[in-house]
């Protein structure tokens, strides 16, 4: 896992290079701190800040290989880089390292690009042919490692693991208004899309060809041949992507949260590791949380680190999250802290993430189902006489209007899905919520996007899966898990987001893996052989504060700095009366939304000063 920034260029001139790339390279340090490097010629320059966790001694970057025919800088872990050194072998191929970067070149040099649809794993980086004077960037099909680029005028191309090593180099970006208006419905950045205006992401799955003075090409990044399968032969399967995804010359630990997905990694491991350690923040929607993880570790009989959120949150704690995440985003504190907290100790932990998305874990998969089921003569006429009575509530919006909505639409499942996940977009909730600068701009209207992404063909629960394993999963989930782990020089990896165990198991979404409306019920029917009937029987708990207590007992005292009248209307992208309005109510979980509202805004102000003010200077 490292850091990696750079450009494919003809027009930066030669002398100039190394001083950009040290710009660059600085500001990604933090993701590699055991060493850095450069490469750069005529055409391409490479950066690289290393975090050494596979062939510590001799895995240094950007990597030279078949005598500087190729140049790669890499980002990731590629799990079944051993089983591709034998192949590579019996193809003719000697391997100068034991470092998984290797293995990115051979396939290449046996197979073109579609060599890199043997990579299993977490990745993302850029290649330097310097025989057919090619360059290429790419990014793994889960979209679990970031790629940032952005082109100028089609004659060069600037690319990071963070978008803030562009930053570096080329000023002037502007903040992207409707990636704003997206992230203030999604509460993620929507496509491929960042604040800047200028920058985007590398798609997931995506090869981006740069040929000098010809400009770029995009191509897919071929897949895989995969095994049949079926559910019967799903303990089996989770057991070796787990331990596949353990491969490491440095010790492995694992988050333990009080639930199921975390204790099953933790079991697994614990086989092989009888000493692991793993780490819990006592924060979430479960009261006993930490509790519930001391007695899964005692149950495992493995060390259990817990850690609480004790301390006041700080406007430097906003500053450095917001910085490292370059986009303000709902319930980010946590995993900060939880980074931080194992950081200290551990370069690799394993973590839980995606079992819901896969195994339908959360209670929206339950309240979408139990919602679009409804009767439609029924759910017409109750949510048009629930919107009647509730429309004219103190607050737009409320928690029981937005249930009626979305009962009202249960016929049109991609607005549903929207208004469960908190999607308000209308030309009245706009006027109440944003300022001239937001309401003068042309803007998506963000159900038209969902609708676009959306999967029609699909039954409607599978439906709500693929969405959410495309977009939520990638630029929330894993958006937040991996800037915020790198940010201290720790390595995140989710064996349940796997491209393998994806495309084997998601044939079976909506009715079959919900098994009798059972959340997660094949996972728990694996997890049983390793965990006791307490820890499956479990309730889930979210990894999620509560908006309204945390913002009235951490949050409103920045309010004075970051939101007042004066501040609100000269940066001009929301409307003071929306805050005064939330600020001076009472605290209720009914306001729920309206403070995530208030804290994306809070957080807007921040990136502002951090990003916008800074690129005007």
């Amino acid at each position: 896992m490292c850091g990696i920034a750079g450009f494919f260029s003809v027009e930066i001139p030669l002398e100039q290079r190394k001083s950009k790339l040290e710009k660059m390279l600085l500001s990604i340090l933090h993701r590699g701190p055991d060493g850095s490097g450069f490469f750069f010629n005529e055409v391409i320059g490479f950066a690289h800040a290393r975090l050494a966790v596979i062939d510590i001694e001799h895995g240094q970057q950007p990597m030279s290989s078949l005598g500087g025919k190729y140049i790669t800088s890499f980002n990731g872990e590629i799990y079944n880089y051993k089983e591709l050194v034998y192949w590579i072998e019996k193809q003719g191929g000697k391997l100068e390292t034991n470092s998984d970067t290797e293995v990115i070149p051979w396939l290449y040099h046996f197979e073109g690009i579609k060599g890199w649809r043997r990579l299993r794993g977490m990745f993302a980086f850029s290649l330097w042919d310097n025989e057919y004077k090619k360059a290429y960037l790419v990014r793994d099909h889960c979209g679990i490692k970031p790629l940032f680029y952005h082109v100028d005028n089609n004659k060069s191309v600037y690319f990071s693991s963070e978008a803030k090593a562009i930053l570096t180099i080329k000023n002037g970006f502007e903040l992207n208004l409707n990636a704003l208006h997206g992230l203030m419905n999604l509460r993620y950045l929507p496509g491929q899309q960042t604040l800047f205006s200028g920058i985007n992401q590398l798609e997931p799955g995506t090869i981006l060809e740069y040929t000098p003075l010809k400009g770029n090409k995009f191509f897919k990044l071929p897949l895989n041949d995969v095994n049949s399968f079926v559910l019967d032969d799903l303990d089996e399967e989770l057991i070796s992507t787990i331990n596949l995804h353990s491969i490491a010359d440095v010790p492995v630990s694992s988050y333990l949260s009080g639930g199921i997905d975390s204790a099953f990694i933790s079991a697994i491991l614990s086989k092989k590791n009888p000493n692991l350690n793993t780490y819990t923040l006592n924060i979430g929607d479960d009261p006993n949380e930490g509790v519930n993880a001391q007695k899964t570790a005692e149950y495992l009989s493995v060390k259990n680190n817990i850690k609480s959120l004790a301390q006041q949150v700080t406007i430097e704690d906003l500053k450095r999250v917001i910085f490292h995440l370059e986009t303000p985003k709902v319930n980010a504190l946590q995993i900060d802290l939880l980074a931080s907290f194992a950081s200290e100790s551990e370069k690799v932990v394993l973590s839980g993430l995606g079992a819901d998305e896969l195994f339908c874990g959360y209670n929206a998969h339950s309240i979408f189902d139990r919602t679009l089921k409804f009767p439609p003569l029924l759910s017409s006429v109750f949510a048009k006489t629930g919107k009647f009575l509730t429309q004219k509530a103190s607050f737009s919006w409320s928690e029981s209007f937005r249930f009626f909505n979305m009962l009202d639409n249960n016929k049109k499942p991609h607005i549903a899905y929207g208004i469960l996940r908190n999607c308000w977009d209308s030309p009245k909730l706009r006027r109440e919520i944003y300022g001239e600068r937001l309401l003068d701009a042309k803007l998506d209207n963000i159900f038209d996007w969902i609708g676009e992404q959306w999967q029609h063909k699909l039954p409607p629960l599978a439906a709500m899966q693929q969405f959410e394993w495309d977009n939520k999963m990638v630029n929330d989930l894993l958006w937040q898990e991996d800037r915020l782990s790198m940010a201290y020089g720790l390595e995140v990896r989710t064996p349940f987001v796997d491209q393998e165990l994806y495309r084997k198991i998601s044939p079976y979404w909506g009715d079959v893996i919900y098994h009798n409306q059972t959340k997660k019920y094949f996972l728990k029917k694996s997890a049983k052989h390793y965990l006791n009937n307490e820890i499956l029987s479990r309730k889930k708990s979210g990894f999620q504060v509560s908006s309204h207590e945390f913002f009235h007992l951490q949050l409103k005292p920045l309010i004075n700095q970051y939101l007042t009248e004066d501040k609100v209307n000269s940066i001009g992208l929301f409307n003071y009366n929306f805050i005064k309005k939330v600020v001076n109510t009472s605290a209720s979980k009914k306001y729920r939304w309206h403070y995530f509202i208030l804290y994306l805004m809070l957080g807007t102000h921040i990136w502002v000063e951090l990003f916008e003010n800074e690129q005007q200077k």
